[in-house]
Order: C-alpha cells, then structure tokens, then sequence
C-alpha cells in the first residue's frame, strides 16, 4: 500500500465574508478549535502538560490543601480535571501538550489572524490501521471492537511528534505556519484534526486572499515528514 493510502489527507478551508461577517466554511475557527476539536469524549490528554511555565504537580498537587480538599483518589482526579481543563489534549504552536491556557491563547490568535483576513485551513490527517501498528502506534495485542476502543491504546506522543515532524516540513512552503492539532479517538479510525493559519503574507491568490488549498506537493512532504519520524 503506497504512503497515500496509509496517510490520506482531507483538507478545507474558511475564508472571510467580504461583508466581514462569517466565512466561506465558517466564521469561528477559535471556536471550532475549543468546542469541535479538542471537545470532551473525542480526544485524550497527554501529559506532562504545564500550567503558565509551572508544571501541574507544583500547582496542584504539592499546594498546601490538597489533602484537605480530596478525602479519596476519585475526588483527587475529578479535581484535577477541572484544574486541567484541556490541557494536554492538543499540541501545536511548537508544544506537543499545550495547557488549557495555552490552548485558548492558541484559539483565539487563530481566530485573530482569520479576523485579520488570513484563510484557515481545515485539515483531517487519517491513518490506516496497519500501518500504526507497523510503527508501533499501535501495539500487536490490541484488537478493535468498537468506536472508542483507540482511546488509550495509542501512542499519542510518538504520534503527534510525527505529525509535528510533517508539520515543520509543511512550513517551508509557507511564511508563518501557525497550527492546532489533536489526535481524536471516539471513531472507528485513528485520525488527526488541525487548524492552520499563515500569520504572514503566504501565498496570495488574484483576488487577494491566501490561498487555502493544499497542493500535491505539500501533501506529499506532510506524509514524508511524519513517515520519516516513524
């Protein structure tokens, strides 16, 4: 099976209204990053993950009342998640595991740049089975049965780094590649979801507007950077 079929790339794309409202695929990419990308049930997390440059354990877990406020493993966790937020379940912006407040922070400059008129591209990287598992992202053992089952039986950080890797190969072909990516795993096939957005003069289409399509070219070099890692 060629690398095409193993890595099939979908991609899409918004751009602004000339009116200003909305876009052509949408008008909140912030929002589909937070609120479709990285919703609850879909994605999971990665830790470490850092809260403002301090690691969660010095925030969370070694402050003073803790122990006061969880009388049990349960309530440890269930406090934690809510510390968390969606931490850790996206990577991008030159992190493998951005905390809650990074993740917005990354949402909304998305937002701020599509705003500014920058197009933002959509795009859906899905793997085939077999292939995961020839490069250990899956293991041997592991049997399918039913959607969800992908949930933590794989290896998210060799895979997003990857990806990260077909990222930076993405990037030569633009001015200033900014994205978000989160590996989803409540389907029945492993896939990546990423929002991108060239924060310089990219390339520029006779009516003014970045171009949003993804060329051959670039596609191929995305699945070379991430098999290249593998």
């Amino acid at each position: 099976m060629s690398l095409k079929q193993n890595i099939v790339v979908v991609n899409e794309y918004t751009i602004k209204n000339n009116s200003g409202k909305g876009g052509s695929r949408g008008g909140s990419p912030g929002d589909y990053v937070l609120r479709y990308m990285a919703r609850n049930g879909a994605t999971e997390d990665l830790t470490p993950v850092q809260f403002d440059s301090e690691h969660y354990i010095t925030r969370y877990m070694a402050r003073n009342s803790a122990t006061e406020r969880c009388s049990s493993v349960p309530d440890l966790k269930d406090n934690m998640k809510k510390i968390q937020g969606m931490g850790g379940v996206a990577f991008g912006y030159g992190d493998y595991s951005l905390s809650h407040s990074h993740l917005k922070r990354a949402s909304k400059d998305i937002q701020r740049q599509f705003d500014d008129g920058k197009t933002v591209l959509k795009t859906v990287i899905s793997f085939d089975e077999p292939y995961l598992r020839k490069y250990g992202i899956i293991s041997d053992d592991f049997e399918f049965k039913q959607r969800g089952d992908y949930r933590g039986n794989i290896d998210q950080m060799k895979l997003r780094l990857a990806i990260m890797n077909g990222m930076d190969r993405l990037a030569r072909h633009y001015d200033d590649l900014r994205y978000v990516g989160v590996i989803q795993v409540d389907t029945a096939h492993v896939h990546c979801h990423l929002a991108m957005v060239d924060a310089g003069v990219g390339n520029v289409m006779p009516d003014g507007t970045q171009k949003g399509k993804l060329s051959a070219t670039q596609m191929r070099d995305l699945r070379r950077g991430i098999d290249m890692y593998l």
